[in-house]
Formats: C-alpha cells, sequence, structure tokens
C-alpha cells in the first residue's frame, strides 16, 4: 500500500448442475447449469408403449408425476425420470356354437395367442375386430399394440349326400347342413333295369335316413321277383288245350288230358 484507497467486495450469483437421467424407456431434457432462484424446467418423453410414471431424486423419492417438471433451482439437483409399459385390456368373446380362450390385460410388444374351439358339427371362420376380419385361424397369434375385442365366428357344417343306384350310377347328390335329416325326393323312384330271369322292385335304401353328421352315400336296394311265362300248348289244329304261367328256369307241366286228334 502506497496510498489511502477504497476496496469493494464483489459477489456473482452462485450456479447449480441439474442432472438428469432416465430408466432407459424415455429420454429427458432440460439437465444444465442454472443460477440460484431461477426456474428450471426438465421434460420426461416416454419411448412408443411406455408412459411416463415419475420424476425421483437422487435418494430415490418422488419429486413429480408431470412429466415437465418446473421448479426453483436452491442447488445441485441428480432427477430421474422413469417409465412403465402400457398394459391393455384384450377381450375375446364368442359367437353361437363355440368357445374361446386368451382375454386378458397384457403389455405393450406382448406376443400372445387367442384360441377358438366350435362346438361338434360346426366349424371355426374368422376372428373380427368391429366387424373386420383380422385372422382365419383359429388359434391367432400377434402382438399387442393396444387394447382389443376380438370375436371368434362359427358356421354350421355341410356335407354331400349321394343316392346312388345299386350299379354306383348317381341318382342325386345335395348338400346337407349338420343334424338335417337326409331326404331323396325326386319324381321317379329309383328303378333297376329287368332280366330275362328277374323283375327288381325298389326297396328302399342300404342305411336308414338319418340325422346328417358327416359325408355319406346311400345305395338303391331291390327286391328281385322270378319272371313268370306264359305257357300255351296247342293242338296240332291250333286249338289251345292249356295256358299256364311258369317260372323262369323251371320245366312246363301239361296237366290236361291227352291231345286227340
Amino acid at each position: 500500500v502506497t496510498a489511502d484507497s477504497t476496496v469493494k467486495p464483489v459477489f456473482s450469483i452462485n450456479s447449480y448442475t441439474i442432472s438428469l437421467s432416465s430408466d432407459g424407456n424415455g429420454s429427458v431434457e432440460g439437465a444444465g447449469d442454472y443460477n440460484y432462484s431461477s426456474t428450471a424446467t426438465v421434460t420426461a418423453s416416454p419411448n412408443t408403449g411406455y408412459d411416463f410414471v415419475n420424476w425421483t431424486d437422487e435418494n430415490g423419492n418422488e419429486v413429480s408425476t408431470s412429466a415437465t417438471y418446473s421448479f426453483t433451482v436452491s442447488g445441485a439437483r441428480s432427477l430421474k425420470a422413469n417409465f412403465a409399459l402400457y398394459s391393455y385390456n384384450i377381450g375375446v368373446t364368442a359367437g353361437d356354437h363355440g368357445s374361446v380362450t386368451g382375454k386378458g390385460i397384457y403389455y405393450y410388444g406382448e406376443s400372445i395367442t387367442v384360441k377358438a374351439k366350435p362346438e361338434t358339427g360346426y366349424h371355426f371362420v374368422n376372428w373380427t375386430i368391429d366387424g373386420n376380419v383380422v385372422s382365419t385361424n383359429a388359434n391367432y397369434t400377434f402382438t399387442v399394440s393396444g387394447p382389443a375385442d376380438l370375436k371368434a365366428n362359427f358356421a354350421i357344417n355341410s356335407y354331400t349326400v349321394k343316392f346312388v343306384n345299386d350299379d354306383g350310377t348317381l341318382l342325386k347328390e345335395a348338400q346337407f347342413v349338420y343334424g338335417s335329416t337326409a331326404f331323396y325326393h325326386v319324381n321317379e323312384t329309383p328303378k333297376k333295369k329287368p332280366t330275362v330271369q328277374y323283375t327288381y322292385t325298389f326297396a328302399g335304401w342300404d342305411k336308414k335316413l338319418g340325422a346328417v353328421t358327416d359325408d355319406i352315400t346311400y345305395t338303391a336296394t331291390y327286391e328281385a321277383t322270378v319272371n313268370k311265362y306264359k305257357i300255351t300248348f296247342k293242338n296240332e289244329d291250333g286249338t289251345v288245350l292249356q295256358i299256364s304261367e311258369v317260372e323262369y328256369g323251371k320245366l312246363p307241366v301239361y296237366e290236361k288230358d291227352t291231345p286227340t286228334k
């Protein structure tokens, strides 16, 4: 000191570091140095399929449940943003004549399988959401990306019923639904061509007509009647001596008096 002088103190405001981190399922913004008593704003943004849960401090204590968190800086802080997977309700319902499994609460990105089982005599058709077809597989596997209500649709089975003659000739073919009774409605009764020995009469089908549960073929059956032929015995002048009917294959017998001339 070589002369009188005046000394004045110089002050500067303190600044503090605000550190941010994430649990790995989202991003954070707002880290940096802030002056004492200033307002810091930090923001957390979840990744797809996740939701923001909270901000916690360096001691693990929750300090905010708002993704955008503003506070007055009074010291250094270390904040962590925490996130959680979305969970969604997957509903499954069955249309008439079937059952389903697979409903529940599932996380975003989870692979799940819903299953449909038809009643006897019915078959699975498709899965729909709001009337739109999403799968034709009874066991449908998909990745959860949001809530969904799926419906399994079923339809009655249809079977082919054939009526054939005893030589295999097709007489009629028709479709019948499960449980309905097969019938043969044709204007003409099945026929079998006669032979020199037999005449055939339709006797029905080889199986009883009943409830349809599968593809089936009915074969016509016939009763055979031995043909009879008229045998005429005449004298040499053309006079009729005897007329009789004799079955095919049998010898005719003359039963009248011995012819005379």
